[in-house]
């Protein structure tokens, strides 16, 4: 179900006009307001409140049948507020933009700080292994978009694995190594993928994407506070609406 979240500005009013076109307001509560809806809004009608000021609604007519109508409900309860974020441009996603090749059958463990290049916009990696990959486990170190410190693990043998954290920085990539892997094909690449972080803490998983002119379906992640468009990057600039802490 959506969510739009509201926070109370200096005990401010919310106006909405009604169909004739006259205004009505109520208060935002201290504790803001979150709005879960249903249904496509097409133009709303003015605001209802009950006696104790805590819950309002406000009357919308359905797009899909313009003779039904329909109640919005707004609980008081929540201090997040909805932030429209400009994120790019983004470049595509590479298999080596991070780090260039490095072998798995090297003589003893590995812990490479030079020759990293971070990403230009926080962002998941993405480890591609060689065929004869034997050097193990990857674990990588790094910053968040928030600046935190951040440490990933990529286990897997003959194939792409791809990460979940956004990295800003990258500052350590270290493997076992030690393996016996054909040299040439005994490799491993770290690049960037499809997943892009944002810059603030995210409270939930609802989002709306705009590309350009278009609206897009988008999967937003509170716990890494990423999201992963239906368009993948490539130098694409991306406007996300979504629910943050202030």
């Amino acid at each position: 179900m959506p969510r739009l979240t509201f926070t109370n500005i200096l005990g401010s009013d919310i106006a909405v006009g009604n169909a004739d076109g006259y205004g009505k307001s109520f208060t935002i509560p201290a504790a803001g307001l979150v709005v879960d809806f249903t249904g496509v809004q097409l133009e709303s009608c003015g605001p209802q409140l009950d006696v104790a000021k805590t819950k309002g609604y406000i009357s919308w007519v359905k797009v899909e049948n313009p003779n039904v109508s329909d109640d919005l409900e707004i609980l008081a309860g929540s201090p997040s507020r909805p932030a429209m974020l400009s994120i790019g441009p983004v470049a595509a996603k590479s298999a080596t933009s991070v780090h260039a090749s490095m072998q798995g059958d090297a003589v003893g463990a590995q812990v490479v700080t030079t020759g990293i290049t971070s990403p230009v916009t926080p962002r998941n990696l993405r480890c591609v292994f060689g065929v004869t990959w034997d050097g193990g486990a990857v674990t990588v170190t790094g910053t968040n978009q928030a600046n935190a410190a951040i440490t990933e693990v990529f286990t897997g043998t003959n194939t792409t694995i791809v990460g979940a954290k956004a990295f800003k920085t990258v500052t350590r990539i270290a493997y076992p190594a030690g393996g016996t892997g054909t040299t040439g094909t005994n490799t491993l690449t770290v690049g960037t993928g499809d997943t892009i972080g944002i810059a603030f803490d995210v409270v939930d998983a609802v989002g709306m994407l705009h590309v350009g002119t278009t609206i897009e379906p988008v999967t937003v992640d509170p716990t890494y506070n990423t999201f992963i468009p239906t368009t993948n990057p490539s130098t694409t600039t991306y406007l996300l609406l979504c629910n943050v802490n202030p």
